[in-house]
């Protein structure tokens, strides 16, 4: 998970400079962290993560959540 977490915040990292628009930014917030974005996804499957690296997974989701906070 944490591989997929740093992937998904590579990502996104790259495309948010990129975006032009208010409603650019918009679309790609929903793609991540809306109902069914890829963020989202993978904060579902949190549950299955073993104990002592939830500390380190949900840094990790901290990280990738700080750009959409707006």
């Amino acid at each position: 998970m944490q591989d997929q977490l740093a992937a998904l915040l590579a990502k996104a990292s790259a495309e948010l400079p990129t975006l032009a628009s208010r409603p650019d930014f918009e679309a790609a917030k929903a793609r991540y962290v809306g109902p069914n974005g890829e963020l989202t996804a993978l904060m579902k499957q949190m549950g299955a993560v073993p104990k002592e690296q939830k500390p380190i997974v949900g840094k990790l989701v901290n990280e990738a959540l700080r750009p959409f906070a707006s």
